[in-house]
């Protein structure tokens, strides 16, 4: 479940926040953007939530990490990854040392068909490991 929240003048937070509260971690941009994650059973759970409710009980939370936060939010939106009928799935989620073992075998190309996604990238279950397979990906077909 990703969730990405916008807030207003004031909020001061920034960089990474990982919690035991019902998401798991969040990014905060200087330009006050947090993109929250949920994954395993709360995932699942919020998964069941209406979409337009999700990014509410997000920002709730922060407001128990960034007091007073949640008076500054403005507006958010949330998306089910493991509804998604292409992706029916999260994150991957490598045992140690897996993702050095595995990562050659998942990345090779299959005749003219060349794998990308996150679960392919050092960076594993990232939006920037997303973004660096599907680069890889584009430069192995464009030298043919």
């Amino acid at each position: 479940m990703t969730t990405i929240l916008q807030y207003g003048e004031g909020l001061h937070a920034r960089g990474y926040v990982a919690s035991d509260l019902s998401f798991q971690e969040a990014s905060i941009s200087d330009r006050r953007v947090v993109a929250a994650y949920t994954t395993g059973r709360n995932g699942l759970l919020y998964g069941t939530i209406s979409k337009h409710t999700r990014p509410l009980l997000v920002a709730d939370e922060l407001g128990e990490v960034y007091p007073g936060s949640r008076g500054l939010y403005l507006l958010g939106d949330s998306y089910s990854w493991h509804t998604d009928g292409w992706s029916l799935g999260t994150d991957v989620a490598y045992a140690p040392g897996q993702v050095t073992r595995f990562q050659e075998v998942i990345r090779r190309p299959l005749g003219r068909v060349h794998f990308a996604g996150e679960h392919t990238d050092v960076l594993a279950g990232t939006m920037e490991g997303a973004v660096r397979s599907g680069l890889r990906a584009a430069a192995a077909i464009a030298r043919g």
